[in-house]
């Protein structure tokens, strides 16, 4: 019995919930006929460390195609009140409109500092937006755990007090949807647990390879992801990145009618109800 149950993975819904900044306005100017707007959200659905890696998300919206090479640039004040700039550039690929979505990963050393966002070429400055200190979504303590959750918020302070201990308060950014997720494994430094459940089917299967690539990465590095799968989900492994996830190949799917040897394993006083279990080769 206890072999068997040590295979087992079991179910649960988790995550918190958690909101993105409202897009500021941006200073528009013209590339060619299309005007182009820039907009930004902070952090995993607005929750980042002080001092830490913030990731930011630039929408650049209205971008005709160009051969030119582009180059965000974000500028802000470090630690010590220096201005500090990160930039990245990329090709718009876009046949039509060539909305275009960019993350940069940046660390802010001083609450309050406001932002400035420009989108260039190598000769002049396309947009720009600045966006205020009071726009920014505050920074939690530098120390504070931060737990990325997939859609729902369901059981989350259990799943959690066993991981990042008990005693610890923490935040949860809630992803919804996959183009709020980064995939570059630098940005998930802040965070000290996954939740990954696969009652969000959806969700799961619209990440990309790179989100795949990016997790498992960050994972190898040291994090820390709690993921789950149901007989309705069984489906899920045919997704590789999801399938690394998992401790081994799927056995064999039954049903737990004997509770009293894991009743007594958990030191539970409370009967726990039949559930099925998903035994892992």
């Amino acid at each position: 019995m206890f072999q068997t149950l040590a295979k087992v993975l079991f179910t649960f819904a988790c995550l918190a919930s958690g909101h993105w900044l409202p897009s500021p306005a941006a200073h528009a100017k013209t590339l060619g006929n299309e005007s182009i707007s820039l907009s930004a959200q902070f952090g995993f659905a607005g929750n980042w460390k002080l001092g830490h890696v913030c990731p930011v998300q630039i929408k650049v919206l209205g971008l005709a195609k160009t051969p030119e090479i582009l180059t965000i640039e974000l500028t802000t004040l470090d630690g010590d009140g220096v201005e500090v700039a990160y930039r990245k550039s990329f090709r718009s690929k876009s046949e039509s409109a060539g909305d275009v979505n960019v993350w940069l990963g940046v660390r802010q050393g001083r609450q309050g500092a406001p932002v400035t966002i420009r989108l260039k070429t190598k000769s002049e400055v396309l947009a720009e937006l600045s966006v205020s200190a009071d726009e920014i979504p505050q920074p939690l303590p530098s120390t504070q755990p931060l737990i990325i959750a997939f859609g729902q918020s369901l059981g989350i302070e259990a799943a959690s007090s066993s991981l990042i201990g008990g005693n610890s308060t923490f935040s949860t950014a809630i992803i919804e949807h996959a183009n709020e997720l980064p995939d570059e494994s630098h940005f998930f430094s802040s965070c000290d647990l996954m939740l990954l459940p696969t009652s969000e089917q959806e969700l799961i299967k619209s990440l990309r390879d790179s989100h795949w690539n990016a997790i498992d990465e960050w994972l190898r590095g040291g994090g820390l992801c709690l993921t789950s799968i149901a007989p309705s989900s069984i489906e899920l492994q045919s997704i590789e990145g999801f399938r690394k996830l998992l401790p081994g190949s799927i056995e064999s799917i039954g049903r737990v009618r004997n509770r009293g040897p894991l009743e007594s394993y958990v030191s539970t006083d409370d009967p726990l109800d039949e559930f099925e279990v998903v035994v892992f080769d």
